[in-house]
């Protein structure tokens, strides 16, 4: 490999001086010229000091490490263990506490994956192949992740140890007790400067692993004491493992007891993501004294958008129960065997049996998912979970919710934002969005996401973000610069910001269109009349057919082909002139069905003059619980009904001229998520011997989409 590197670097230049430094030192590295490495290093740190001063003098330290470790000729496991510890107090030392977090972390690495990746990349070479300059590149880069952290690895355990103990007084088995007799584990981490009474920054979670350290420790490093606590059963936590409803009275009881500690200021902050998001809100719906702000990124709502969508469960659900509700610790393996999950779905649809029964079909009884499908309506036992009514006026703290564009639980977080301002119209809360999925909304964006290339405005450091924002409540520091408003937001395809004082004021107009039949059915300027019920498009659905299925979910890719099994399409009008959709559309659909009830969804796309359709967002739910979430009102049979739209998905694009809007209605057929066979009996019990006849859905005039836009 140090020859084969040399080589490459005869041959390997590139105009934008970051991707020439960044894979120059890799390569120096690789050659075995480990002082020119060294060089190329600084200059990449240098380059990049501007745009990151805090972090980037140790960035890459990893490498930096592994050369100078290599450099003292420290080749024996045990003398390369003496150097790395000494070599990396050394770097670390100088170093700030978020940059010497964010280098520690550098350490985390799959080192079998690292080799699957070299393997990959040598394969082209073992068949002989001839490299590309960039399949050789591709090769020495791999090959160097690979045999630095191969190096590093098995002596790090010392040298991390001696620089966190350095910084905080860590305590890994704290026992916080409840009220009931149980208890929840927790890490704690402070700083051991300043000391004194220090504001916290907790997490209540329900995974259980060595993350929960990780985030303690980063919630340190921004100055506050840092805080992970694991719900009932998880880790060491007392009591039997129950997502969601016992959490409202445990997070009350946890803060209580961080504001009686003897490090504690009497103030905390609660972070966190998806689940973590949740519990945000269940501590807030008893407003502990101590509890100042929260930050709920990607934030579910129990009964709402998790486990099911607006009424239609959703398969992943289930294998998550197993992940968490299998041990004290994360099931890793149950959760990662997609290929039993995939079966089971698959098995599950080809043979038609009761969606009840799915854990029978797993051969493992699962009391978690039964108990929820006992509830299909947002009824009283979701509603215990979270704030309702009154409970969301007494949140006056400031809150800072966080979502994405392609974010699963998008539904989730806008639901607690428009229930807590419809409870208090002046809440102090504040909404950041932009084109991030669920795992982006919650730390880093990735700069790629599917076939979508996130503008370089959006790509945002969220984790920064929210210890900017909570010095600034909790310290008294300026309010983040990006929330200049209550509703922040990216537009993608503009590359910009905009900060308006609501959701509702992300558009500046509405375009009404009704979907409307014919040869071609389309959509067309919304009349301001009556509507009579003339047939505009008839969908069949025939859920005795397994062959085929139909499903509406996240995607975010451009396809020159638009699945339209079991729907029915209307295409809008060419636009002369770009257009920005900003915000949610919303609509409602007359409809008459030839049973009681059907899972439907309105889907939004755009059709670019590419000839590429790019889905912008949807509505999905169960016609029963459209009019009312919290009670199923089945349908008349054959009856024309107007149905309000559930919420759809937030987004602000640039749709270009040339392009159009095109609307699927969709009957949902899918082996990802639950069966509405139209029966009226509950979709958890029906079975393929309730689909006696095609379901028919006939969409009559009077349906109407609005579309928000903006200039």
């Amino acid at each position: 490999m140090p020859a084969f590197a040399r080589a490459v670097l005869a041959q390997w230049r590139n105009d934008d001086r970051d991707t020439e430094l960044n894979t120059r030192f890799r390569l120096e590295s690789v050659a075995e010229r480990d002082r020119d490495a060294l060089k190329a290093l600084a200059a990449l740190r240098l380059l990049r000091q501007p745009r990151d001063p805090v972090s980037s003098p140790f960035e890459y330290a990893q490498y930096e490490l592994f050369l100078r470790a290599r450099l003292a000729g420290a080749e024996q496991p045990s003398a390369r263990a003496r150097v790395v510890r000494a070599t990396y107090a050394r770097i670390e030392r100088p170093a700030g506490d978020v940059a010497a977090y964010r280098m520690a972390g550098s350490f985390v690495f799959d080192l079998g994956g690292g080799e699957r990746t070299l393997q990959r990349a040598l394969a082209p070479a073992r068949d002989g192949q001839v490299l590309s300059l960039a399949d050789a590149v591709a090769l020495c880069r791999a090959f160097h992740t690979w045999s630095v952290y191969d190096a590093l690895l098995p002596v790090m355990g010392l040298a991390l140890r001696d620089a966190e103990s350095a910084r905080y007084v860590v305590d890994s088995a704290v026992r916080v007790p409840l009220r009931d007799g149980n208890a929840l584990s927790a890490v704690i981490v402070r700083p051991r400067k300043p000391g004194g009474r220090q504001p916290a920054v907790l997490e209540l979670t329900i995974y259980a692993g060595e993350q929960n350290h990780m985030v303690a420790l980063e919630a340190a490093a921004h100055g506050f004491v840092g805080i992970v606590a694991t719900t009932r059963g998880k880790r060491a936590s007392r009591g039997p493992i129950e997502p969601f409803a016992p959490d409202a009275a445990d997070a009350y009881d946890l803060i209580a007891w961080i504001a009686r500690q003897a490090w504690s200021s009497g103030a905390v902050g609660m972070i966190g993501g998806s689940y973590s998001g949740f519990t945000q809100w269940a501590a807030a719906k008893r407003m502990p004294r101590a509890l100042k702000t929260i930050v709920p990124a990607a934030a579910i709502v129990p009964g709402v958008d998790s486990p099911r969508e607006h009424g239609i469960v959703q398969n992943f659900q289930y294998p998550w129960t197993r992940y968490v509700g299998n041990a004290p610790l994360n099931d890793e393996a149950a959760y990662g065997d997609r290929a039993r999950w995939a079966a089971l779905d698959s098995s599950w649809f080809a043979r038609g049996t009761a969606y009840r029964d799915l854990d029978l079909m797993d051969g493992a009884p699962n009391p978690i998912f039964r108990r929820w499908l006992e509830h299909p309506a947002y009824d009283a036992y979701w509603q215990a979970m979270v704030p309702q009514g009154a409970e969301y006026a007494a949140i006056t703290i400031p809150v800072l919710s966080i979502t994405g564009y392609f974010d699963g639980a998008q539904l989730g977080a806008l639901h607690y934002m428009r229930a807590h301002q419809a409870a208090l119209p002046n809440a102090n809360h504040t909404l950041l969005i932009g084109p991030w999925d669920h795992f982006g909304s919650q730390r880093r964006p990735v700069p790629v996401l599917g076939s979508h290339v996130i503008d370089a405005a959006a790509r945002v450091d969220i984790i920064g973000l929210i210890y900017d924002w909570m010095a600034h409540v909790l310290r008294g520091a300026p309010r983040p610069a990006l929330l200049a408003d209550r509703v922040n937001f990216e537009v993608m395809g503009a590359n910009r910001w905009e900060h308006v004082a609501s959701l509702d004021a992300m558009a500046t107009d509405t375009l009404r269109y009704a979907l409307a039949g014919g040869a071609a059915p389309s959509l067309v300027v919304a009349p301001s009349g009556p509507a009579d019920n003339a047939v505009v498009a008839v969908v069949e659905t025939d859920f005795r057919d397994r062959a085929h299925e139909s499903g509406t979910f996240i995607e975010v890719s451009a396809d020159t082909t638009l699945d339209v099994t079991c729907a029915a399409r209307f295409d809008g009008p060419v636009l002369a002139r770009p257009m920005t959709l900003s915000g949610a559309f919303t609509g409602t659909v007359a409809v008459s069905v030839n049973g009681r009830d059907v899972d439907v969804a309105v889907e939004l796309h755009e059709r670019g003059a590419d000839g590429r359709y790019r889905q912008l967002s949807y509505a999905l739910g169960r016609s029963s619980l459209m009019r009312d979430p919290t009670r199923r009102q089945l349908l008349t049979s054959d009856a024309v009904e107007r149905l309000p739209l559930p919420p759809s998905r937030i987004v602000s694009r640039v749709i270009p001229a040339g392009s159009r809007l095109v609307v699927l209605v969709r009957v949902q057929k899918s082996s990802a998520s639950q069966l509405n066979y139209g029966s009226g009996r509950d979709p958890s019990d029906e079975t393929i011997a309730d689909a006696t006849r095609p379901l028919r859905v006939t969409l009559h005039a009077g349906s109407v989409i609005a579309v928000p836009v903006r200039p």
